[in-house]
């Protein structure tokens, strides 16, 4: 069997793949963790744990001697970029974080995946982004993140792939748990009027992704990870509001107030197509945000 090594382990996509992946009983797994008994109580003695604090120790080369695929996951959520302090750690923990690990990486590794997101396209309401699309020149701090994020990768193995995450969707993530806080009090904001795009993806068809990336030589280089839906935030609102919640509509100029640069990652108001997974032949489950909460 081949072995696996994994960073972000514990984050919300790492540990729903990792279980997947035990579940699968098709590799070995090695995963790299801040904290070796936290992720022990999470999956037991079915992998190998090494633990690495990418602030002042070194990449621990062991955790990758055997390994066949790399699989980075790890990284402060980009939600944090809406502050100055979170700025910088979103950072560190992407790029310093990617350039140790890179430094222990032998090129004879069959594949090293890593994360990305969507933020690396421009707003824009009329334009559909695909793998091919040109990145504007006028670059924001976060497009040029993901650019950095994604150049570091591109000769460290055999094959290398770039995930560009939209923002994902289960009753339980981080952005549909921010869009609801306001539920209990009898409604929901609707950012900008709800007229953005919205690029999203369903956890299932993400982990589906990444496991149908390891296994088709074929998929290198960025991938967008979106449910290909035409889809505007209005119809995210609908979708987490209910029968007891009215949806108040909001201008641009106060949900900007109100969020600050969060709305920016939230709401980067473009169209993303996934052309390489669909080319390929991949089928994704969710695409429609009715069968997400219904």
């Amino acid at each position: 069997m081949k072995t696996i090594t994994i960073t972000g382990a514990t984050g919300f996509v790492g540990k729903n793949l990792i279980f997947d992946l035990i579940k699968s009983k098709k590799y070995y797994i090695n995963i790299i963790t801040r904290n070796k008994l936290k992720a022990k109580k999470i999956f037991g003695n079915k992998v190998n744990y090494f633990e690495w604090n990418y602030k002042i120790q070194d990449f621990p080369e062991d955790s990758v001697q055997n390994s066949n695929i790399f699989i980075n996951l790890m990284g402060e959520s980009i939600t944090s970029y809406s502050s100055q302090k979170g700025r910088k750690e979103v950072y560190d923990s992407r790029i310093k974080s990617l350039e140790k690990i890179i430094k222990k990486i032998k090129p004879n590794m069959d594949l090293f995946i890593s994360a990305s997101a969507i933020q690396i396209y421009k707003s824009d309401f009329k334009k559909i982004y695909t793998e091919n699309s040109k990145l504007n020149k006028d670059l924001s701090d976060l497009q040029k993140l993901c650019i950095e994020w994604e150049d570091k990768i591109k000769k460290v193995s055999k094959r290398s792939v770039s995930l560009r995450i939209s923002p994902v969707i289960t009753k339980e993530s981080k952005i549909v748990k921010t869009f609801s806080k306001t539920k209990f009090l009898g409604f929901v904001l609707n950012l900008n009027y709800g007229k953005p795009n919205f690029s999203w993806i369903h956890l299932d068809d993400l982990i589906e992704i990444i496991k149908y990336t390891i296994i088709n030589n074929k998929i290198k280089g960025p991938i967008n990870c979106s449910a290909n839906s035409e889809t505007k935030f209005d119809d995210f609102i609908n979708a987490i509001k209910n029968k007891n919640t009215i949806k108040i509509n909001i201008p641009n100029f106060i949900s900007k107030l109100v969020f600050g640069r969060l709305q920016d990652i939230f709401l980067i108001g473009c169209k993303v197509k996934s052309k390489k997974l669909l080319d390929s032949g991949f089928k994704f489950k969710y695409t429609k945000l009715s069968d997400v909460f219904n």
